[in-house]
């Protein structure tokens, strides 16, 4: 996977050495950059870095737009259920080629496919779990954990602010 990465890193690059890409477009995306492995010190995940990099210089494919399941399905199929290939994110963005889209509906489709409904339905449907999982935690944070560190730290920025002007000891 190293040369696709790099290829990916060089536009990233080149979009950066013109001004267009300041950094990290997402606060989480900073630690996706330097994520640490059990391994190695220097390791990513490649999936999230290639889709990161894409992001910050507008090169992600917009599936809920242009390359939708109702537009383009193919190209919607083999990015959903594929790898962080190249033309995915050549089909639009500062790097777009004219036949980015020809091979995702072809060739990269095709090795999707060939995977077969087993396999393709066993994937999707652990992505479905998953995401079903990450969306209860989400939703058990939001109502229940993060009231308390909200009203933890407002408790606390009221303490501290009457420490300040010598109103509590």
């Amino acid at each position: 996977a190293i040369p696709p990465m790099a290829e990916l890193q060089v536009m990233w690059w080149i979009q950066r050495l013109r001004g267009e890409v300041r950094g990290p477009t997402k606060p989480y995306a900073l630690a996706t950059y330097r994520l640490r492995a059990a391994k190695h010190d220097y390791s990513v995940d490649y999936g999230q870095y290639m889709h990161e990099l894409a992001r910050d210089m507008g090169a992600a494919p917009d599936i809920l737009g242009e390359f939708s399941l109702w537009r383009q399905p193919k190209v919607f199929f083999s990015y959903a259920l594929g790898q962080s290939l190249l033309p995915f994110f050549r089909l639009q963005g500062p790097f777009k080629h004219s036949q980015a889209l020809e091979i995702a509906k072809t060739e990269l489709y095709q090795a999707a496919a060939e995977r077969g409904l087993v396999a393709n339905v066993v994937f999707a449907g652990t992505v479905v779990f998953f995401g079903a999982v990450n969306l209860g935690a989400y939703l058990l944070d939001e109502a229940f954990v993060q009231p308390v560190f909200r009203l933890r730290s407002g408790i606390g920025g009221v303490i501290s602010y009457a420490r300040e002007r010598g109103l509590v000891a």
